[in-house]
């Protein structure tokens, strides 16, 4: 059964792209990063917990939504579709968590800069406090003096090194992906350069002469013929 080339060089195209795919190390930043994600998920909790109003634009919450959406799409990279497709969605899912991240350690740092920073409602200095929870902080000696945007600031903190950190983890998939999409591009500009026939056809020996051929031979090589006398031949000289 013949297969479609094309098909044949798809095939062979993911088969080199899986060989040359660092799945271990891909799979280990990916539980990073997770990691990572589940630590931003859990400081934006507490940013909420410690005062509802001021710097707040949850941000870590969706900002580690998109890190576990990307973690999902490297896994399955890694453990079950490792093709150029698979790996493409993956390089844009990372590209969109770099900007996410960026869109998030911008807002992080004003926050810090200015705790009384507001942009949920036009007046949050007049609004009632829903929850506060600082009062847990403060049962830690370390943290015994501080207040509630001290706390914040610290979460805000954490929560701008690990988004840091993700961006470097994704950053470190781009550079992957952009290698390996070299070498593959490569190594198929050099195959095509240089095509060789893996099975020739087999070139069929030439027929065997037929008995009933004869050589024919210009007049002026012909052989002579010795068994005939050309002299009686000749023509004879007419009566006069």
């Amino acid at each position: 059964m013949a297969i479609d080339p094309i098909i044949q060089a798809e095939f062979e195209r993911n088969l080199s792209w899986k060989r040359s795919w660092p799945r271990c190390f891909l799979g280990s930043i990916a539980s990073i990063e997770m990691f990572l994600g589940l630590i931003i998920l859990l400081t934006e909790a507490c940013n909420i917990l410690m005062d509802f109003w001021h710097t707040n634009i949850f941000g870590g919450i969706w900002a580690s939504i998109i890190i576990f959406i990307n973690v999902i799409v490297i896994y399955a990279t890694v453990c079950c579709i490792t093709t150029i497709g698979s790996s493409t969605c993956a390089f844009i899912w990372n590209l969109i968590t770099l900007l996410t991240l960026g869109i998030l350690i911008a807002f992080d740092i004003i926050f810090i800069l200015n705790p009384y920073t507001c942009f949920l409602t036009p007046k949050c200095s007049t609004q009632s406090q829903i929850i506060s929870l600082n009062y847990l902080m403060q049962m830690i000696p370390t943290f015994r003096n501080y207040s509630s945007y001290d706390s914040k600031k610290l979460f805000l903190e954490i929560q701008v090194g690990c988004a840091g950190v993700a961006c470097i983890v994704s950053f470190i998939y781009i550079i992957i992906y952009i290698v390996c999409k070299m070498k593959i591009h490569q190594r198929v500009v050099h195959d095509y350069s240089a095509p060789v026939i893996a099975h020739p056809p087999p070139i069929a020996p030439p027929p065997p002469p037929s008995p009933y051929y004869h050589h024919t031979y210009p007049l002026n090589h012909a052989p002579p013929m010795p068994w005939i006398n050309q002299t009686n031949n000749a023509l004879y000289t007419p009566y006069s």
